[in-house]
């Protein structure tokens, strides 16, 4: 228990961002803690002895069971579980990791990590860190120059010259100016919370601001009349430590900036933060393996503690020595390439023994193991890598940090995996959205603008007139229809799409569907099948129309002209089925997992007609809503046929 109580583990457990603690099971108290740990208690006052049911009235006795439990397991427990931290409005999503340290007849203590789960998918999921520390000389220079390239490539995207990164100084009292795609601008190093109001606003309110020169404060105005621009945006970067923004200068002449640039620049200002904080944890693991070789002469369970505490981490870690062979990985790692940590003994088995694509490493990596060649080829901005394949593929960010020893030479490297499948995803949703904004809403336009000017040329001669107007008309229903969908893809995100239900003749509505649909679409053989004895159900009418709407013109638009696309109708249970099948080219499987993803087109869809990919999206959600299910049935060449259910809710007043 003497190592237990060092200055030195206390330290380690106060550098944890997540709050941490020890708990002896037997006398069911807490031992040590961090002061995260402390700020979760009643009222703040934790002491070491002080009883885990009376620090935590509403989760003690579930937090004592999970410890007792822990304590006769062999391998780190995980839950979770909701409950309303006492600086907190409401309950949140809590995850907690608990190991066993000591079980013997004097003494059964466990190490409890929790952590705070959000309700949304986060940007970027920063590092848990072990140990504190500053980082480096070198580190600093790499992490200056990933920031720089990344301001670069901000500028490019921003259509602007002045995007920079700016960082508090420890006493608050000023920001540092850490990067900026235009180094040799007037910016000054450093400057006073007072002279910049509207970067200090972004950070204090944790949301993106901008400002026009005229309505800026006047050091704003100066700075911005220096770098001839008329606009200021700042966004936040929110750290573990301290707080910052990524700042974007538009020049003269130029709109406010668009919610797509807005995105664009809170995306850098997270990608900021990922870089700072990776960079932060990268020094802190590398910081770990040095203090794990000076502690080699302590006892087995002292090297044990610290095994435990890398194995709370979220992130892959792997330990290599300069020759290759494997000396710590830790759990995480299994899971996210899928391999037995016990079995992992090379670097050669990351490749051969798991699902990992190695096309990104040059073969002289892959043959034969150079500890300083992959450090050099990894960092600083670490390297993508892909593990499994279709539906089941991961994108993760190895990056690397390298470990000397006394006399500074290159002893060992620790490579940390990185799973940022979530933002990649949320990258090429974004890239869809600027393709769909930049080019299929234009199209619609030019043909209205073409058509108009046809009509002015031609409108002496009635037939020509009719056919420019036709096509006027044709146009401005597919731009509506885009902008339908996008309005109710933004409805449905922020639960704004109410449900009116009424009594509903099925049939009829159908009928009169596919009356409107074959007007629309002349050239396509459009069907109904059903039987007459429907009965009157209670759904809301308007989403019926507009998920049939979608399914059926979906099914036009990718099959050859002319061949039939059919509407059946049936009851099953307490359910009627709805079927849209058509003849047209048909979906793999992969394509199948994905169709009803948000802004999800295949490469078919993309070659043979326009579109956002909103239509299917939305279709699942007005279905879901009406408390049904929806699903496709495909194959390649033999065409696609889409179903949902909606219940059989009878109107008690048809029915009698």
């Amino acid at each position: 228990m003497q190592l237990l109580t060092t200055d030195a583990f206390q330290a380690m457990l106060d550098s944890m961002i997540d709050p941490a603690a020890i708990v002896d099971v037997l006398k069911r108290c807490v031992v040590l803690f961090n002061s995260a740990f402390a700020r979760l208690t009643a009222g703040g006052l934790c002491e070491s002895g002080g009883d885990i049911l009376k620090l935590f009235p509403a989760a003690g006795a579930m937090l004592e069971e999970l410890c007792q439990e822990a304590i006769t397991s062999e391998s780190p427990l995980d839950t979770c579980f909701s409950w309303q931290d006492p600086g907190s409005h409401e309950p949140g999503l809590w995850t907690a990791r608990l190991n066993r340290l000591v079980h013997d007849a004097g003494r059964s203590l466990v190490i409890l990590c929790m952590h705070e789960e959000t309700d949304h998918i986060r940007l970027i999921r920063r590092l848990d860190t072990v140990l504190s520390g500053v980082p480096g000389q070198d580190q600093g220079a790499d992490l200056v120059a990933s920031l720089d390239a990344l301001m670069e490539r901000a500028s490019v995207a921003l259509d602007t010259e002045h995007v920079w990164t700016m960082l508090s100084t420890d006493d608050g009292l000023e920001l540092r100016l850490i990067a900026h795609s235009c180094p040799h601008s007037a910016l000054p190093a450093s400057v006073n919370l007072s002279s910049l109001p509207t970067v200090v606003d972004a950070i204090s309110s944790g949301r993106p601001i901008y400002i026009g020169r005229h309505v800026a404060s006047p050091h704003e105005q100066k700075l911005m009349v220096q770098m001839c621009c008329d606009g200021m945006l700042a966004c936040p970067i929110q750290l573990s430590e301290g707080s910052g923004a990524a700042v974007a200068l538009f020049p003269r002449g130029a709109n406010e900036p668009s919610a797509d640039r807005v995105c664009l620049l809170e995306i850098v200002a997270g990608k900021c933060a990922s870089l700072i904080e990776s960079h932060k944890n990268m020094v802190t693991l590398a910081t770990l393996v040095r203090a794990e070789r000076r502690a080699l002469v302590l006892a087995e369970q002292g090297a044990h503690q610290i095994r435990s505490l890398l194995n709370s981490l979220s992130d892959g870690v792997v330990i290599l020595d300069k020759s290759g062979a494997v000396r710590f990985a830790n759990d995480a790692l299994t899971v996210l390439l899928g391999i037995d940590k016990e079995k992992l003994n090379t670097w050669h088995q990351l490749f051969d023994d798991t699902s990992l694509r190695v096309q990104a490493f040059p073969g002289r990596l892959r043959s034969a193991f150079d500890a300083e060649a992959m450090l050099r080829f990894i960092s600083p901005e670490g390297r993508d890598v892909v593990t499994g394949s279709g539906a089941a593929a991961r994108s993760l960010k190895i990056t690397c940090g390298g470990v000397q020893d006394s006399e500074s030479a290159l002893e060992s490297i620790i490579l940390v995996f990185h799973d940022w499948t979530t933002l990649q995803r949320m990258r090429q949703s974004q890239q869809d959205v600027l393709r769909f904004v930049s080019h299929d809403l234009r199209t619609p336009l030019t043909q209205i603008m073409a058509r108009a000017q046809l009509i002015e040329l031609t409108a002496e001669r009635a037939d020509s007139v009719r056919r420019a107007a036709s096509s006027i008309v044709k146009a401005s229903k597919r731009m509506n229809e885009m902008i339908q969908d996008i309005t109710d893809s933004a409805r449905l995100e922020i639960g704004a799409s109410p449900i009116h239900s009424k009594p509903v003749d099925v049939m009829r509505v159908m009928t009169d569907i596919v009356e409107v649909l074959s007007s629309a679409n002349p050239s396509s053989h459009i069907g109904l099948i059903g039987p007459d004895n429907l009965p009157t159900i209670i759904t809301d009418p308007l989403r019926l129309e507009r998920i049939v709407n979608n399914l059926v013109s979906n099914a036009v638009k990718y099959s050859p002209p002319g061949s039939p696309v059919t509407i059946s109708i049936d009851t099953a249970d307490s359910e009627i089925v709805v079927s849209v099948s058509d003849r047209g080219v048909g979906m793999s499987d992969e394509e199948k997992a994905h169709v009803f993803e948000r802004y999800f087109r295949s490469a078919e869809a993309v070659r043979a007609a326009e579109g956002l990919g909103l239509g299917l999206y939305i279709s699942k959600s007005f279905v879901e809503a009406l408390g049904g299910r929806i699903w496709v049935e495909s194959a390649i060449g033999q065409g696609s046929t889409f179903s949902f259910t909606l219940p059989l809710t009878i109107d008690s007043g048809a029915a009698k």
